[in-house]
């Protein structure tokens, strides 16, 4: 409290005088505590004649002839209540004037003028602080500005540039309002075996080290990353190295985007500061990457359109020397700029038969290298769609570079570009010839099987073509998840725990699955997590595989008939009370006793615990993470690790669970556990839905409907609207 406010508190005791120093929590709740008693002195009033908040009072009329006596009904209320008024802050008989800082007239409730002017007179932002204070401002404004998420999407929209240099990684963060504002610089350099990162993954360890600095940012808002380098295919490939796969799992957890990078100015900031970033040794740490460096791979392309035909010329030049000479000839209708592609697709596709790991290209055409690049515009469809396919490819390359180099470096693609679109007839027997009958990007369209969607189809689209589901929720939950899965070859899979990357299958083919391993020739007539962990094995995942391998050991006829009968409960009778006279005494306790019924009586441990609540603490919390929740039918415990915890009386008397634990197969038990833990917590999430459902419908049963007409008055109060 203020110094001058304190002596205001004062009262007296016994003992001396004293006054407070804090804010009581009696004072701070006066203003709720004054609010509900106006709104039960004016009860019958607040609506119809009198609105008021705290200690503001306005009286209002439809007509003239009833103000008097509007206003005689609230004097009278206030003389029962013997409540004072300050006539100096008292107004009568005016048709318009300020309320609750808005103006109020016979046309209704405005904004403020003064209000509206401070806004339009409001400085920019100028540091960091300042722009966190704007964006609570606009929180708070959000219920009065239509789309307001739309007009303030520069504040949340963040794009993240990143740079790799050497031996430093760096990033920038911008917001981008028509010109490119930063944000935040990182930077970071590298140590050790960092240094002999692969362009790529020094780019992502970048990002990964900008998330990690930048986390309330990354948290809070959607991030753009701009490279020129095909991250998302890399974070996705099922071949990805183990740091990649951890990485990847990582920044799952955010809301980021990656799109080719079109701008220059925030990568040149975070190049230079790749460049400034420098660690000692810098002579030796070069000198071992130089050694540690891949043979690199040379690629010379040119395409050809006239009006004989179209064709295109590639040279493939290996590490040791050797050159491959490649003819193609289109049986297809092409512009010139789509030949450029079919011979750079053809090329990339032939350098990764061969065994490349880093290859440069080199071309004559610019419009292909700037796309590539992300430095030009796509806009064409069919080009996007070639554009696709390079990004593709690109991804099962350690390194891809791309320059343009003028046409005469280019001179003999060049000519094995127009003898293949003019003589074809005439080409050397010793150069490779072949006939494309359709274009590249063919393969990319994908015909729909199935007349519906799948479970699959939303981490389909992501991992191939970057698309997201509308749902802000749904769309976070695929781009958590799909750091698990990967496409091959037009198939999708999961990674496992278990080891074996498995196949992805629609619930009706696992139910197949199902079926040809528990009845048919092979069966066994297992239980129903055995079968469920033997069609995992198989290399087969849906996520209901548990619950249909359980619905199908249920409805099987054999393992019915053959199961072993259990004649006593699956757990002991247990009665939970309190500490009343009538439960704790006779005749309730010696029934219990008689009927083997335990009893256990509730206490409030941390109320007993006093000063102690700390030590009590731990193993209040542990009691929480080990009970079902009501809303989810499961132990927060199980639903994180995905079977329920070991608790000490089932050390000091095993249990069967205990009882059949062995120490050989307990390692690969819980990696099944993890297996099925997604659709364990999937099951959880339609229970929490569905009981969130039961409660809206029994609160919304208590609601008092209030029907408005065109023209009604209406105070719109901040608490509800």
């Amino acid at each position: 409290m203020s110094e001058e406010d304190q002596e205001k508190t004062a009262f007296y005791t016994d003992q001396g005088v004293y006054c407070y120093t804090t804010m009581p929590f009696g004072l701070k709740n006066t203003g709720a505590t004054y609010q509900r008693l106006i709104n039960r002195l004016f009860k019958d009033q607040i609506g119809r004649n009198v609105e008021a908040y705290v200690d503001d009072i306005l009286v209002k009329s439809l007509t003239t002839s009833t103000f008097l006596s509007d206003v005689r009904e609230v004097f009278g209320v206030l003389r029962d209540s013997r409540m004072k008024l300050n006539p100096k802050k008292c107004v009568f008989g005016v048709t318009s004037g300020k309320f609750l800082r808005y103006l109020v007239s016979h046309r209704g409730i405005e904004a403020n003028p003064d209000k509206v002017k401070v806004i339009q007179d409001m400085s920019p932002p100028r540091n960091l602080r300042e722009v966190h204070r704007l964006n609570g401002r606009l929180a708070a404004l959000n219920r009065f500005l239509s789309q307001s998420a739309e007009k303030a999407l520069p504040f949340f929209k963040l794009y993240l540039y990143l740079s790799a240099a050497d031996e430093a990684v760096s990033a920038v963060l911008i917001r981008d309002e028509g010109t490119q504002v930063p944000v935040y610089y990182v930077s970071r350099a590298l140590r050790g075996p960092e240094t002999r990162y692969t362009q790529v993954e020094k780019l992502v360890l970048g990002l990964v080290h900008a998330a990690r600095r930048l986390k309330p940012y990354f948290l809070a808002h959607p991030i753009s990353v701009r490279t020129d380098q095909p991250i998302r295919q890399i974070l996705v490939r099922p071949e990805a190295s183990g740091r990649l796969t951890k990485w990847a799992v990582e920044l799952g957890e955010y809301d980021l985007s990656y799109e080719p990078r079109t701008a220059i100015k925030a990568q040149a900031i975070a190049d230079f500061l790749a460049e400034l970033t420098f660690t000692e040794g810098r002579e030796s740490t070069s000198a071992i990457a130089e050694v540690s460096t891949p043979h690199l791979w040379m690629l010379y392309v040119d395409g050809s359109s006239n009006g004989d035909g179209s064709g295109a010329g590639l040279l493939l030049e290996g590490p040791q020397g050797e050159v491959c000479s490649y003819a193609l000839r289109f049986d297809f209708p092409a512009t010139n700029n789509e030949a450029e592609y079919e011979v750079l697709i053809a090329g990339l596709q032939l350098a990764r038969r061969l065994g490349a790991q880093r290859i440069h290209v080199r071309t004559d055409s610019e419009l292909v290298v700037c796309q590539v690049l992300g430095e030009y515009e796509t806009k064409d469809e069919i080009i996007q769609r070639y554009l696709s396919k390079v990004h593709q490819l690109t991804a099962y390359f350690e390194s891809f570079e791309i320059q343009k180099i003028p046409r005469s470096q280019n001179r003999r693609a060049d000519a094995l570009s127009r003898l293949a679109s003019t003589s074809f007839s005439d080409l050397n027997k010793t150069v490779l010839v072949e006939v494309l009958s359709e274009p590249g990007y063919m393969e990319e369209v994908a015909c729909s099987v199935n007349s519906g969607d799948t479970w699959m189809s939303p981490f389909i689209l992501f991992l191939r073509q970057g698309i997201l589901p509308e749902d802000r929720a749904e769309a976070r939950k695929i781009q958590r998840k799909a750091a698990r899965y990967a496409l091959r070859e037009g198939e999708l899979y999961k990674r496992s725990y278990l080891g074996p990357w498995l196949r992805c299958v629609t619930p009706e083919e696992g139910r197949q699955v199902l079926h040809e391993v528990h009845e048919d020739l092979c069966g066994a007539h297992v239980s129903h997590r055995m079968l469920a962990k033997k069609t995992l094995l198989l290399g087969y995942f849906w996520p209901s595989v548990r619950q249909d391998a359980q619905n199908l050991v249920l409805g099987c006829p054999s393992c019915q008939v053959h199961a072993p009968e259990h004649h006593q409960p699956s757990n002991f009778m247990i009665i939970i009370s309190d500490n009343g006279r009538q439960f704790a005494e006779n005749p309730f306790k010696t029934w219990c006793e008689n009927l083997g019924i335990k009893q256990h009586f509730t206490s409030t441990r941390l109320h007993r615990a006093a000063s102690s609540w700390v030590e009590e603490l731990p193993s209040v919390l542990w009691s929480y993470w080990t009970t079902p929740r009501s809303s989810t039918q499961e132990t927060p415990f199980s639903l994180t690790y995905g079977a329920e915890a070991v608790i000490t009386a089932e050390i000091l008397t095993p249990n069967p669970r205990l009882a059949a634990y062995v120490a050989e197969v307990n390692g690969e038990e819980r990696q099944l556990d993890l297996d099925l833990v997604d659709e364990r917590r999937d099951v959880a999430s339609a229970r929490v839905a569905s009981y969130k459902n039961t409660l809206t419908r029994y609160y919304n049963a208590l609601v008092k409907h209030r029907r408005f007409l065109p023209g009604d008055l209406v105070l719109r109060k901040n608490s509800v609207s």
